[in-house]
């Protein structure tokens, strides 16, 4: 029995002891934030501390069951978090439980002077009275709404916190203290409730600087309207007059500010002052508006408008349009499309419609010179003399179109001539002055003609002669005296002209008979027996001469001499007169010789 008791007495140790333990487990964080916000540590109290960490991160590894943490993005809320949860150690990277973030009480402060983008954490700091964030610029304005959620807040200091809104206080039903200074709030509408209510101790919106910057395009008049600032009782707040006084402000006429001169690319920047006088409170809404106006309009480059005809020949003076980047031009109007004498638009380069850029543009109207009747090319066709050898012809167009007689139809191939030369210009434009191009050509060697002496049975008489010549020069032939034989028959061809084509002319002798031959001898004694027709004549053997412009007659030696010979019946005449005359001779001696015996 003495044992079994003894074994209930260690049972109830054990229990005590382990009850202990967990109590000291759940408190113990407690007692050290309470000491830390006492400011009163001892050695010993952070020996507490320490142990209660340790104690800490031992339960969090046996929980079965592990809260989840809320990760806190920004560095400076995390480090204002884990200071009240007074996490030095891990003040940068420990991530506390929601029930952590509850259990912070009374005031939290955000003082950082580094700008804040997140507030992520902050919604769950559902246990403290008041939030402080002085000078701390909250740069994402959405991230107030999770300031908005903590209703429990009785007091809410955001001065100089880069706010340009307070929707986010519109739950905040519980505040007694808003104060909310040197921001660019515009509009405190949202204050009403708080202004009006009984739990109103603190108000204060002084001193908001609000800054604007307004672009135009406008040069003079500029008009302003006053910026929309709302008062407490959702009032326009109204001008209160300029910060500082200076020349450069603006006229100030009926709730607009109006300046006078805005010259391209200049700014002009004025400050006026404002106060929500439909409330009688120090912390009224007050501040200034800075407004900085800026002319935007930029100097554009040139737009060119050109004129030129279908060669880019200038035809008119180029016309230029100035202004300022995004103006926009039209040149199809009439200023810009001209109507030019003597010329008809066909094209236009480039848009006639746009705006004006920072680089150079360019319009050109093309034009096409209207139809004038230009003076005729002629052609003439002339031998080395100048003669005429064929017709003119003529090429015509209108005045700059261009013109070629270098061709086939105009080149021509002229029968028994060649060409020599071109005198003028083969291509080129016409003009309204006559043009002349002139082919001249040299007459082409023709075949030779042949004159042939023959019987009636085509039998040769007489060496034949060979003529030679130029292409339509003419030749003449004659007939050859031919002793013992008569001309029959005179070809129709003795007279003719050189062709390309070799040519005979063939004189046809008779016989003559003995008392025809007889007659004929008494006829032509003493004459030439050699007939010359109207050409010059050479007598080398074996030779045919050519000289220009004359038909050169060839003749062998042996022919020559055949003609000196005396004909048959001449023979016989003279035969009887030597005979008689020796007869008397002889008598004559022999009478002289007896003569002289007889003496």
């Amino acid at each position: 029995m003495k044992i079994f008791n003894k074994m209930n007495g260690l049972k109830r140790i054990f229990t005590i002891g382990v009850s202990c333990g967990i109590i000291l487990n759940v408190f113990a964080p407690a007692f050290v934030v309470r000491a830390d916000s006492q400011s009163t540590q001892t050695a010993q109290e952070t020996s507490i501390a320490t142990d209660s960490l340790a104690s800490q991160k031992e339960s969090d590894l046996n929980s079965t069951v592990e809260e989840a943490r809320i990760w806190i993005p920004n560095e400076t809320v995390r480090q204002a978090i884990n200071k009240a949860l007074k996490r030095t150690i891990d003040i940068n990277t420990y991530s506390p439980t929601k029930s952590e973030l509850a259990s912070i009480k009374g005031d939290f402060r955000l003082d950082f002077k580094d700008p804040v983008d997140s507030l992520e954490g902050i919604q769950y700091l559902t246990g403290i009275s008041s939030l402080y964030t002085t000078n701390t610029k909250i740069l994402n304005e959405e991230e107030l709404s999770k300031i908005g959620k903590l209703t429990q807040l009785t007091y809410l200091s955001m001065g100089n916190s880069n706010l340009t809104s307070i929707a986010f206080v519109k739950n905040l039903t519980n505040l007694t203290g808003m104060v909310l200074p040197n921001n660019a709030v515009r509009d405190v509408s949202f204050s009403h409730d708080f202004y009006y209510s009984n739990n109103r101790k603190q108000y204060n919106f002084q001193s908001q600087q609000i800054e604007e910057t307004i672009e135009t395009t406008q040069t003079s008049n500029v008009t302003i309207p006053e910026l929309k600032v709302i008062g407490v009782n959702n009032n326009q707040v109204s001008f209160e007059g300029f910060a500082i006084n200076s020349s450069n402000n603006p006229n100030h006429v009926e709730n607009n500010f109006i300046i006078d001169n805005l010259k391209p690319g200049e700014v002009k920047k004025f400050t006026y002052r404002f106060a929500d006088r439909s409330i009688n409170h120090a912390g009224a809404f007050s501040g200034t508006v800075t407004i900085t106006v800026k002319n935007t309009l930029e100097e554009a480059m040139p737009l060119t408008v050109k004129y030129q005809d279908v060669n880019g020949n200038q035809i008119a003076e180029d016309q230029v349009i100035n202004g300022y980047i995004g103006d926009s031009y039209d040149v199809s109007t009439e200023k810009y499309n001209l109507k030019i004498d003597g010329y008809t638009l066909k094209e236009v380069q480039g848009s006639p419609y746009g705006i004006l850029a920072e680089t150079p543009q360019t319009v050109t109207y093309i034009y096409e010179k209207n139809a004038t009747k230009a003076k005729d090319v002629v052609v003439h066709y002339q031998d080395a003399n100048g003669s005429k050898i064929a017709d003119d012809q003529f090429f015509s167009g209108n005045v700059n179109a261009p013109y070629d007689v270098s061709t086939k139809e105009y080149q021509l191939e002229i029968s028994g001539y060649t060409l020599e030369k071109v005198v003028g210009s083969v291509t080129g434009f016409l003009s309204e002055e006559e043009q002349n191009v002139t082919y001249v050509y040299e007459r082409a060697e023709g075949q030779p003609v042949t004159v042939n002496y023959e019987d009636e049975e085509g039998n040769s008489l007489s060496p034949s002669e060979i003529l030679n010549g130029k292409i339509g020069l003419p030749y003449e032939t004659t007939a050859k005296t031919i002793a013992g034989w008569v001309l029959k028959t005179t070809p129709e061809n003795a007279q003719g002209v050189f062709s390309e084509e070799m040519q005979t002319v063939t004189y046809v002798y008779s016989k003559l008979s003995d008392n025809e031959k007889n007659e004929d001898d008494s006829a032509t004694i003493g004459k030439d027996k050699i007939p010359v027709n109207q050409a010059e004549t050479t007598k080398n053997k074996g030779k045919t001469i050519t000289t220009k412009n004359k038909t050169t007659v060839s003749k062998d030696k042996s022919s020559l001499t055949a003609d000196k010979l005396p004909k048959t019946g001449e023979l016989m005449n003279h035969s009887w007169v030597i005979i008689g005359l020796l007869v008397i001779i002889v008598v004559f001696f022999i009478a002289v010789i007896k003569h002289t015996r007889k003496k």
